[in-house]
């Protein structure tokens, strides 16, 4: 599991809050450290998708989260805990206006 940087891991740690949303041990590490939030974008009519590639050599991790209200938001990173991170946030802002972490 790889840490997130400080910017994004107090994002993450605020949209729990913000969204009322039961904070597990980890929030932002690993894939568990996510699994309330992409539950909770799921209730909202979300789709989520994680891919693993072993045929590339950089940015091996991709993140996929798509809502009936807005395009899909990809992210491919060097960790599948910034890519998680990023379109989180990405639809979040979009469809919550949660931007920049502030409520």
């Amino acid at each position: 599991m790889n840490a997130l940087p400080a910017n994004l891991q107090s994002d993450i740690e605020a949209l729990y809050l913000h969204l009322g949303v039961a904070v597990p041990d980890a929030p932002g590490s690993g894939v568990d450290g996510f699994v309330p939030l992409i539950e909770h974008i799921k209730g909202l009519g979300g789709i989520f998708l994680i891919k693993w590639d072993g045929q590339r050599d950089t940015r091996q991790y991709t993140a996929v989260v798509s809502h009936p209200d807005v395009d899909a938001c990809r992210a491919d990173d060097h960790t599948i805990e910034l890519a998680i991170s990023r379109v989180i946030l990405s639809l979040v802002e979009a469809i919550l206006d949660f931007s920049d972490g502030t409520v």
